[in-house]
């Protein structure tokens, strides 16, 4: 369940409820007590949302009726294929090409029909596109470590950080400051003092100085120099 009005992460709309209303391991699967026990609510996923703004974030916090979705997917084979054919016969078809390849033992015919295809995400392509898609809902703490705030988190929680809550890697020197990150990678002192929830990271090739609350924006920061055709600093 989310936790919290994240707009890092991608969310899932719960529609109704799967009868029984549980997800219960597939037929042939052990039974024992713990399988038991791992019974789970699921239902019919509706819709995805992709880093919504904070106030959609906040209405799906308030509304309960959407997950945060952890990009955990299973599937059996024969399912897949059917469903990307669907969604792009001409992909689907070239795929079959590169298993036939792969089956006659043509593995350079195979790897240039693979090669040619053009890269897609496949919940865009599949998963947000299917009717037959069922959420599972789980509680329990997880991050994505999708920003430099989830990782100070993540490192505080594990004991790592200081007295105040911050997260320090490499030669730095921190004084009067809360729940800052600080990494140094350039070989040389970084000092932060009297701000609160900063991220700050110096490597060799850039600085990054962004606030906690708004450390998603470094993708923003990463599109604008691939733009730019900065690819030396990416």
């Amino acid at each position: 369940m989310p936790a919290a009005p994240v707009t890092g992460f991608g969310y899932i709309e719960l529609g109704e409820a799967r009868d029984p209303g549980v997800w219960r391991p597939p037929l042939g699967a052990p039974q024992n007590a713990a399988t038991a026990a791992a019974a789970l609510p699921a239902f019919v996923a509706t819709g995805f949302t992709e880093k919504p703004s904070v106030a959609v974030a906040q209405g799906y916090l308030d509304g309960g009726r959407h997950l945060w979705n952890l990009g955990l997917f299973a599937w059996s084979a024969r399912r897949f294929l059917g469903e990307l054919a669907a969604a792009d016969s001409d992909l689907a078809s070239a795929l079959a090409e590169v298993v036939a390849a792969r089956a006659d033992g043509d593995d350079r015919t195979a790897a240039r029909l693979y090669a040619a295809q053009r890269a897609q995400a496949v919940e865009p392509l599949v998963l947000e596109r299917t009717h037959r898609l069922t959420v599972v809902q789980a509680s329990f703490g997880w991050s994505d470590l999708g920003s430099w705030s989830d990782v100070r988190d993540a490192r505080v929680a594990d004991g790592e950080g200081d007295g105040d809550g911050n997260m320090v890697e490499g030669d730095v020197v921190v004084t009067a400051s809360r729940d800052c990150t600080v990494v140094a990678r350039s070989g040389r002192l970084v000092a932060v003092a009297g701000v609160e929830g900063l991220v700050v990271v110096d490597t060799p090739d850039a600085v990054l100085v962004v606030p906690s609350a708004r450390s998603q924006l470094v993708k923003e920061v990463v599109d604008r120099l691939s733009t730019d055709g900065r690819n030396d600093v990416l």
